[in-house]
């Protein structure tokens, strides 16, 4: 396996393909907006939350993977779960989906020099997705809005 597959996997299993753990696209599949904004007393973040610091993460480093210049000032970690709220649940889900888009494609796109320079940076990147994931299907068990169907696949 090349590096670049390496990584166009990594990409996949984070974002939409099940393996050894729920992708992204499983994890909020079928998720009401009123779900996704639920958050219990014992939790920090609802899935919205969440789901705006994964946005504001992978944008982030798309953009400098592709030598973007990001003028806009860094918020606090704990800023990034609530960056933005003007978009609906739904426009969420549709800036996740172009962003994971866009990464495949630069993955795809990128020379091999690029992809050695960023493979620790990109391994980080697809560990911090799955944490989030992780905590996202650990959420919508405890709100009672999570289906198991939609669980690992060790068969991938």
């Amino acid at each position: 396996m090349t590096l670049r597959q390496f990584l166009q996997s990594q990409l996949k299993a984070t974002y939409n393909q099940n393996t050894w753990f729920v992708s992204l696209k499983s994890a909020l599949h079928g998720l009401s907006e009123k779900e996704a904004m639920c958050k219990k007393q014992n939790q920090p973040h609802s899935i919205t939350e969440i789901v705006q610091h994964l946005i504001f993460y992978n944008q982030l480093e798309l953009e400098r993977f592709n030598h973007k210049k990001t003028y806009r000032d860094l918020p606090s970690t704990e800023q990034t779960f609530t960056y933005h709220h003007k978009e609906s649940w739904l426009q969420k889900t549709v800036m996740l989906d172009a962003i994971f888009n866009a990464w495949d494609k630069a993955i795809a796109e990128a020379s091999e020099e690029k992809l050695n320079e960023w493979q620790e940076n990109l391994s980080y990147l697809t560990l911090h997705n799955a944490y989030h994931i992780g905590q996202i299907v650990l959420i919508r068990k405890e709100i009672d809005a999570w289906n198991d169907k939609y669980g690992v696949n060790y068969n991938f």
